[in-house]
């Protein structure tokens, strides 16, 4: 019997030996006694990015969202706002399909510079909030925080796992797949797509099955499993 790894059993078992201890920040010259970390600064980057999926539209997300009065509801909860504006992002030619996956050298290099902002945002601001967007960016977004924080856990609030490799989705769809580029566990499943094209060069694992947690999770695809 061909023996099975299945890493959503692993993360979804609501027992586990290893759990990690979440820390919050607290702080006698605020009224508001939750922080999100030791610094009262909040960087706000844009990521309109919808090369992750087929449909137009998510590119719109960070403007819609400043839109609804986002930067003032944060200040006004006692932080210090910064916001980065929109970041933007070219679509390389003849990018198609390769791999497994659809546009793969625009979705890597967008990746890439993703993660070097969120980083530079952290340094300096503490905590970087980054409005998409596809699903997509939660690859450049959580491996830039990585950079700063490599002991960091990652709450995933989907009804969908993103745990697709290219050789597991059904669809190409890059939306799909972010978590499982970034996962150490998962190295092997992507390493042809990052060895064939150079905009994915920069990628390495920075995150560990154990460190995620799923809230929502209903629907995942027969690959995932």
């Amino acid at each position: 019997m061909m023996k099975q790894f299945s890493l959503l059993r692993r993360l979804t078992n609501p027992v586990q030996s290893n759990a990690r201890k979440i820390t919050t920040y607290h702080s006698t010259n605020n009224p508001h006694p939750l922080h999100l970390a030791e610094k009262d600064n909040i960087g706000i980057v844009g990521l309109p990015l919808n090369k992750g999926q087929p449909r137009e539209g998510v590119n719109a997300g960070p403007s819609i969202i400043r839109g609804q009065g986002l930067i003032n509801s944060v200040e006004a909860l006692g932080y210090h706002v910064k916001d980065y504006g929109d970041m933007k992002f070219s679509s390389l030619e003849f990018d198609t399909i390769g791999s497994g996956v659809k546009n793969p050298r625009t979705i890597g290099k967008a990746m890439g510079e993703i993660s070097t902002m969120v980083r530079g945002v952290v340094e300096g601001d503490g905590v970087c909030v980054a409005l998409g967007g596809d699903h997509s960016i939660a690859l450049g977004t959580i491996h830039g925080h990585m950079q700063v924080n490599n002991n960091a856990c990652v709450l995933w609030i989907d009804a969908h796992a993103d745990l697709n490799t290219p050789k597991t989705s059904p669809s190409g769809n890059f939306h799909g797949m972010p978590l499982s580029f970034i996962l150490r566990e998962l190295e092997g499943d992507v390493k042809q797509l990052k060895d064939a094209y150079e905009e994915w060069a920069w990628l390495k694992p920075c995150l560990s099955a154990k460190d995620i947690a799923y809230i929502g999770l209903r629907d995942v695809d027969a690959g995932e499993q």
